[in-house]
């Protein structure tokens, strides 16, 4: 990775350190999946803040089954684009069955994003986990980086973001490296 690249990014994103340890995590509730990933030894992750919605909205959202109606193949998967599509469709329409089919849209899944939006507070937004896109494993890819760990809050919050542009506050994210961990 080209030094240059690596603080053009961290910049976008704000005063970020390297952490071997979640010292300065440690009271926060941390998804298994995301615990398993901080531990590997050969990983590294930087704890800091996104500053701003605009860097935020660019975060690559994880096409997964479930919620690919917000992800189609053709379509960018940007959580601008995500929160787009999913502001069309209406959180109401995505929280019930519509015969698409459980791969495509899974009313279950769109629950959580729900009632976060719904009763949507900064206090209980948990550090949001960053990562290079899939295939890449710095932050030299060209790429956006992508959601490792936060879906549900992060489209909750991009949906608050297409109807208030100030509503947005920093978000603490840790980036993980190298590339996102293939095990969910």
């Amino acid at each position: 990775m080209k030094n240059a690249d690596r603080i053009r990014i961290l910049g976008e994103l704000g005063n970020y350190e390297p952490t071997p340890l979640l010292t300065s995590l440690d009271r926060v509730n941390l998804a298994p999946r995301l615990q398993r990933a901080l531990t590997r030894e050969n990983g590294t992750a930087l704890v800091g803040t996104i500053e701003n919605s605009r860097f935020f909205l660019s975060l690559e959202w994880l096409r997964q089954d479930g919620s690919r109606i917000l992800t189609p193949s053709e379509s960018p998967n940007n959580l601008r684009a995500v929160a787009e599509r999913a502001k069309g469709l209406t959180l109401d329409y995505l929280c019930t069955g519509h015969g698409w089919g459980m791969k495509h849209h899974d009313p279950a899944w769109f629950q959580p994003c729900r009632e976060i939006y719904e009763k949507f507070n900064y206090e209980c937004f948990t550090v949001l986990a960053i990562t290079p896109p899939p295939g890449h494993t710095d932050l030299n890819s060209g790429r956006p980086l992508a959601i490792f760990e936060g879906q549900h809050r992060t489209l909750a919050l991009a949906l608050r973001l297409l109807e208030d542009a100030d509503f947005y506050k920093p978000v603490r994210t840790l980036i993980l490296l190298p590339g996102r961990d293939s095990t969910k």
